[in-house]
């Protein structure tokens, strides 16, 4: 996987993963993982969006149920 930032991540093996580049990407994707899984591991059709002319919102389940995002 890479990243914007010129962050990457890889697996070889299935086993282990290598970062590099200026973010910890691997740590982000692990992050949402278990955010997902807290939330009981949602189907797609739960996720909504919201956008506007003053940006977008993701949500879950409800429009009022907005998901923030996280920044390590």
């Amino acid at each position: 996987m890479s990243h914007g930032s010129g962050a990457a991540a890889t697996t070889a093996t299935g086993e282990a993963v290598w970062q590099y580049g200026p973010g910890l990407m691997w740590e982000e994707i692990e992050t949402a993982r278990r955010e997902y899984e807290r939330l009981g591991s949602p189907d797609p059709g739960q996720f909504g969006l919201t956008v506007t002319d003053r940006g977008q919102q993701m949500w879950l389940r409800e429009p009022h149920a907005v998901i923030e995002a996280r920044r390590g």
